[in-house]
């Protein structure tokens, strides 16, 4: 009687991709959908129940359960389904609606309190370690409503600091890096308006721009306490920051961070996120609540 209780306890705790669980401090917002925000949740994975997982089990009992799951229907590949065009969709919507709802909130902004904000932003970021020992600093002209990097541009011009801003290319709609020494004099206004390197100095080798000396200064529309970033929508940044070994730092105003915001597969985490009153720095198991 004893063997097959024995039995029945393993084949009843065998795991499946049900029993794998994300415990998430704080539940998404209203704009992110099920199965959006995974990467939310990704630094803390448990098993349900008290049972031993397959792999610690020993004897015949563990092999059973092997051959059990065995039996069982794939997981998908690694839970392939979640990243199917119906889910895909589904976070492509969310980032939309919630965009939208972010926009109208910066529209309402005071400019003299988003002026002073921008000023305690920026006087965290030059206290980073990474930021004061980076070879070159890769920044961004400020939207009107976006944390305003001016007082960290002319720190790095008073130091001599190279500094990397983002130009676009029209003829492939992507961004380019472009090595600038003097902010007012290298830039013009650009395809969307926004001041961008101008179009005869050279592009910025690559290897520059992913060495790991080379601090990235990122903005966002919203930001979650687990390096999780909401960009504008064209998913440009997102592609200067593939490859990328240095520190990647993201700005944000208090109004701009949320419980989770909603991710795929190709957006890039961040690894640090500074704001007016705090520096939060993530890593695979970080994760910080945002009322």
């Amino acid at each position: 009687m004893l063997p097959v209780l024995f039995i029945l306890f393993c084949t009843d705790r065998a795991a499946s991709p049900a029993d794998v669980c994300v415990r998430r401090r704080s539940p998404l917002p209203p704009a992110v959908p099920a199965g959006c925000g995974r990467r939310y949740g990704r630094a803390r994975i448990e098993r349900r129940g008290a049972g031993p997982a397959p792999h610690s089990m020993r004897g015949r009992g563990a092999a059973f359960c092997r051959a059990e799951a065995g039996n069982r229907q794939p997981a998908t590949d690694d839970r392939s389904a979640a990243e199917s065009e119906e889910s895909a969709a589904d976070v492509r919507q969310a980032k939309a609606e919630l965009r939208t709802r972010l926009r109208a909130v910066r529209r309402r902004l005071d400019s003299d309190e988003t002026a002073r904000e921008s000023e305690r932003i920026c006087a965290r970021v030059l206290e980073l370690p990474e930021v004061r020992t980076a070879r070159a600093v890769a920044l961004y002209a400020a939207l009107s409503g976006e944390v305003n990097l001016k007082r960290i541009i002319e720190e790095c011009q008073r130091q001599g600091k190279s500094m990397l801003f983002p130009r676009f290319r029209a003829v492939d709609r992507t961004y380019e890096m472009v090595q600038v020494h003097e902010f007012e004099s290298e830039t013009v206004p650009g395809f969307y308006g926004i001041r961008e390197p101008r179009p005869d100095l050279p592009a910025t080798p690559t290897g520059l721009c992913r060495d790991r000396r080379t601090a990235w200064i990122v903005p966002g529309l919203a930001f979650d306490g687990a390096g999780g970033r909401l960009g504008q929508g064209g998913g440009y940044y997102d592609r200067l920051l593939a490859g990328v070994k240095g520190p990647k730092i993201g700005v944000a105003f208090q109004w701009q961070l949320l419980p989770a915001v909603p991710t795929c597969r190709h957006d890039v985490r961040l690894d640090v996120l500074v704001t007016g009153n705090r520096v939060l720095r993530f890593s695979p198991r970080t994760e910080t609540r945002f009322a």
